[in-house]
């Protein structure tokens, strides 16, 4: 889970009486008895939350240290520069309910957007003293007088990043149909809050659930077309795969049996070295010359006749002197000796 929905879920579970108003969107209403009204804190989170700082906004507008004109607050030390995505929006909120709680100057009349028509302006009478602390109005109905509901945050600087936030949250609600609610008795009300399946018939009745039914079917038969089209071409899939392992075992046999001949060829091509070759000429050249010398030795004892030792020993000397000379060139210059 990320930061951001971790301080959601923190402010949810420790502030007292927040509801979601708009995605993103947070309220927490009390009754004050020292102005007579119920006092209304905002928490609007910017997209960029918990990098970006949340923006409070109290309604109906007050007199209060904490507030700009616009009844933003920019009086708590870590809002504004001083924010950063580790500081509590919980424990913020709370100091800020606590403060106004603590100390509410007169509400201020003149509140652009404010008024009679405010779904949230109340006028009840003091209440009479008690040890028990008053009772947290039920809010109003969400639906009314929703369309004339003024967003208005003014040029202040911390207003100015949430105007365009706000602005696309009134955007996606402008075509939700309940104006008709307010045709309804309060016994009809009472009927669809208490019954369930007259909810459901007064939710079902709307166009745009209808139209959300009729995609929802449309979405269901081209997942299904789709998944139908997909095991069609099933079986074509198992035999290319088939054909794949069996392409691949080949060419498995075929590396083996290529790095097999390889080894082989690497074997003989090491007998073939320049210095293998020159070992194997000098050590030719010495029994052509210890053929030649045995042969030389058998007619001095007489054991071959002149005319044989003419013919062997003129062989072998030859041989010799072939070889000799071919190690001589190979020593001096070895593309010669290969030439030759």
């Amino acid at each position: 889970m990320d930061t951001r929905q971790l301080q959601i879920n923190a402010l949810l579970q420790n502030v007292t009486n927040i509801t979601e108003k708009y995605n993103n969107v947070y309220e927490v209403l009390w009754f004050d008895p020292k102005v007579s009204r119920t006092l209304c804190l905002s928490i609007t989170l910017p997209p960029q939350f918990p990098t970006a700082a949340p923006v409070f906004r109290v309604t109906p507008q007050i007199s209060h240290p904490w507030l700009d004109v616009n009844g933003i607050v920019i009086g708590h030390k870590k809002l504004g520069t001083n924010w950063n995505q580790h500081i509590s929006l919980a424990n913020v909120t709370n100091e800020i309910i606590k403060e106004l709680k603590s100390n509410t100057p007169n509400v201020q009349q003149s509140y652009p957007g404010m008024g009679m028509n405010n779904p949230y302006y109340y006028s009840r009478p003091i209440p009479p003293p008690t040890t028990n602390p008053p009772p947290i109005p039920r809010p109003p109905y969400p639906y009314q007088n929703y369309q004339g509901m003024s967003v208005n945050m003014g040029p202040t600087p911390m207003s100015n990043n949430v105007n365009n936030y706000m602005q696309n949250i009134n955007d996606n609600n402008n075509d939700i149909d309940i104006n008709d609610l307010e045709r309804l008795s309060l016994e009809e009300l009472k009927e669809i809050l208490n019954n369930e399946n007259k909810r459901k018939e007064y939710i079902n009745e709307k166009d745009k659930i209808k139209e959300m039914y009729n995609v929802k079917d449309e979405m269901t038969l081209s997942n299904k077309s789709l998944a139908e089209k997909s095991l069609s071409y099933k079986e074509n899939f198992e035999k290319l795969k088939a054909d794949l392992k069996e392409q691949q075992d080949i060419l498995k046999a075929e590396k083996e049996k290529f790095e097999s001949l390889m080894a082989e060829q690497n074997k003989y091509v090491s007998n073939y070295t320049p210095n293998q070759l020159y070992s194997s000429l000098h050590q030719a050249t010495s029994e052509a010359d210890r053929d030649s010398e045995e042969i030389a030795n058998n007619f001095l004892m007489g054991s071959i006749s002149a005319d044989e030792f003419l013919k062997k020993y003129r062989t072998a000397r030859k041989l010799y002197h072939l070889r000799n000379e071919k190690m001589e060139l190979f020593s001096s210059n070895q593309e010669s000796f290969f030439s030759k």
